[in-house]
């Protein structure tokens, strides 16, 4: 049954398998894997050795063959789960019910069909788990034999694995009578099993010798190599260095975690995982301490830790992610509710149900597949976050310097530009490793026409664009500072582009390009972003939204006022709930004389955002001078004041 398992799950998740690249760090992981390269931190040593072989296979895209390690890791991690559940319940049924509820989960079944290295951990925690359960329940050790290497990879591939420690200590501890006899050529033996699990760190080594394109923290030394696996770019374990990390923010991370577990296993799932988990702390009280440490430890423990700073939806996505081991815990404890729920029928109706019966709850994941289905299918060809890489390229002219952060931008325009070779005369550059001075070796490598500054590292990419500008085009997609006199970074679509004073373009000719640009660009809403809210990739639609809002008010600032309508309004579509959009509508309404269709997009802007006391002083004024109405004028400057004040911090707390 747990090779029918096995591949039922393999081929459901292979069928749906994206054939394009994924947001996020999808682009990293993949690109870094086809260059034999090093992955952003921890570097990830175990899933790029393995996404380099795969890379080479002679079979659809890049994205697609490395993208086999979800899909297969997903399959194993049901195939392991299913083993669990069905070795703790003695029920067959229960345990394909159970399982076939997380492979039906929008989270699950996501990172299941995307290149991430989320699902290859889920396959490494619950082999970890099952292994020390069956080792409990049989005491032959070859389980910890297997133990002890499957840890090794699983820290080769993710440190999220150290989250497991506390469960692991307290099970070998409630069952230490059945532990061997640890004697020196024993415990020999286990740590050459871990240590042969570890020796996919080699690889990252033996990577960064080879100056790859992609090659973070340059990993020479060892203490660059520390810097690598430990995080320390971003704070071990930490979601980043520049978030919050005060005790509040921390406890808001549990009202998201608790939102997104219902979301994905819906009312009834949360309610079948809470009596599996009473029913499992009164039948098997030492498994349950077992379970409930891991989920504490991976879910909200974790969290609490990393504080998650939830300031969009990209953000948002980049907090789901984390949830998925916790979601393997309260999978288990959905096939012991679905147990403990057929008990609890059996004898409130008095008489023992058919085996038939459990049917019933199959009720569930068909529902999770019909509910997902919509979102799920469309990934297998969306092509959002590559169209999103050839209209960054497509925007730049020939033997362009283009500097580039943002992890979807950055990364998958790099996935385009060295897996598809897509406009190999750019010379692609990452800003954070540029400004960092760290890209020096790969520049005198790739590109030796460039000229790479040296010393003053605080200065290196001010010297870096000055220098390179007198022969090469540089673009950008967040403007940076550079301290040059008579120098301006100028919106060109997507992008911006450098100028200084003697070589800048007549605002005609600038608007002329933007309009090219502009109408050759792809529409970020033909794929998943047009039919639903998918989190990952909501911030390509952020790079087309604040493009064309700073088109739209260069053209306000020059009185090309229908022009700047156009564009706000491309903006408005982009994101009907976009506040800004309508309110510059309304300020360019009124402007151009047009009070009632003013007064519409002020409306719309206020009704979306009541919080920005700005648009109520606008309204104020337009009624003030427009309808010459001094009632409501003075009714929205008082709205105005209220709104004002709201926002300002008393003296005594600042």
């Amino acid at each position: 049954m747990a090779f029918i398992v096995l591949f039922v799950s393999w081929f459901f998740f292979l069928f749906f398998q994206t054939t394009s690249i994924y947001g996020g760090d999808a682009g990293d992981l993949v690109t870094s894997a086809f260059l034999h390269g090093v992955a952003h931190p921890p570097g990830f040593p175990l899933y790029t050795f393995l996404g380099f072989i795969l890379s080479k296979l002679p079979i659809l895209t890049v994205a697609w063959r490395v993208g086999l390690l979800s899909s297969l890791a997903g399959a194993g991690t049901i195939t392991i789960l299913f083993l669990l559940i069905k070795d703790i319940t003695k029920n067959t049924k229960s345990a394909l019910i159970a399982v076939a509820v997380l492979a039906g989960t929008y989270l699950f079944w996501l990172y299941s069909i995307v290149p991430e290295v989320f699902n290859l951990h889920c396959f490494f925690s619950s082999t970890l788990v099952y292994l020390l359960y069956k080792w409990s329940t049989s005491r032959k050790d070859r389980y910890l034999s297997i133990f002890a290497l499957v840890l090794g990879l699983s820290l080769s591939h993710h440190l999220l694995t150290i989250f497991l420690f506390p469960a692991f200590i307290y099970f070998f501890h409630a069952n230490r009578e059945k532990l061997p006899k640890f004697t020196p050529k024993y415990l020999a033996k286990k740590l050459t099993l871990l240590s042969l699990g570890l020796t996919p760190y080699l690889y990252i080594f033996i990577a960064a010798s080879t100056t790859p394109a992609i090659s973070w923290e340059n990993v020479t030394t060892v203490q660059n190599f520390l810097n690598l696996v430990l995080r320390r770019t971003y704070g071990t374990f930490q979601s980043g260095p520049i978030f919050a990390q005060n005790f509040i923010s921390r406890l808001i991370q549990f009202p998201y975690m608790l939102e997104f577990i219902k979301t994905d296993f819906t009312i009834v799932g949360v309610f079948l995982a809470i009596i599996g988990c009473i029913g499992q702390f009164r039948k098997r009280r030492q498994l349950w301490i077992y379970f409930f440490l891991i989920f504490l430890f991976v879910g909200p423990f974790y969290f609490f830790y990393a504080s998650y700073y939830i300031i969009d939806r990209f953000s948002l996505a980049t907090f789901e992610r984390f949830l998925l081991p916790s979601y393997m815990i309260i999978t288990i404890w959905i096939g012991e509710g679905i147990i403990v729920s057929y008990k609890i029928l059996t004898k409130f109706t008095k008489k023992q149900l058919a085996p038939s019966f459990y049917l019933l709850f199959l009720v569930l994941p068909i529902s999770l597949l019909f509910i997902n289905y919509p979102k799920i299918s469309i990934l297998k060809n969306d092509r959002t976050a590559e169209n999103h890489a050839l209209d960054i390229l497509s925007t730049v002219p020939q033997n362009t310097i283009l500097i580039l952060q943002y992890d979807t931008t950055l990364f998958d325009t790099q996935y385009v530009y060295f897996t598809q070779k897509v406009r190999p005369d750019i010379k692609l550059f990452h800003f954070y490793k540029l400004y960092q001075g760290q890209l020096t070796n790969q520049i005198k490598k790739q590109y030796p026409d460039l000229i790479v500054p040296s010393g003053m590292k605080e200065k290196f990419i001010a010297k870096f664009v000055s220098e390179n500008a007198k022969k090469f085009p540089i673009y950008i997609n967040n403007p940076i500072p550079v301290n040059i006199k008579d120098s301006y970074w100028v919106r060109l679509g997507l992008l911006f582009r450098f100028y200084t004073k003697s070589n800048l373009p007549k605002t005609a000719e600038i608007f002329k390009e933007n309009e090219r640009l502009w109408t050759q660009y792809s529409n970020p809403l033909s794929g998943s972003l047009g039919k639903y809210n998918n989190l990952m990739l909501s911030n390509i639609l952020d790079f087309y939204k604040d493009g064309r809002l700073e088109l739209g008010r260069m053209y306000e600032d020059s009185q090309m006022y229908d022009k700047a309508l156009f564009h706000y309004l491309k903006a408005q579509q982009l994101e009907p709930e976009l506040d800004e959009a309508p309110y510059r509508m309304g300020i360019v309404y009124a402007k151009k004389g047009n009070c009632h269709k003013s007064k519409e997009a002020l409306s719309t802007a206020i009704a979306i955002t009541p919080s920005k006391a700005d648009y109520y002083f606008s309204m104020s004024q337009l009624y003030k001078n427009c309808f010459k109405d001094l009632k409501k004028a003075s009714i929205f400057e008082k709205m105005y004041q209220e709104k004002k004040s709201a926002t300002q911090l008393p003296v005594e707390k600042l």
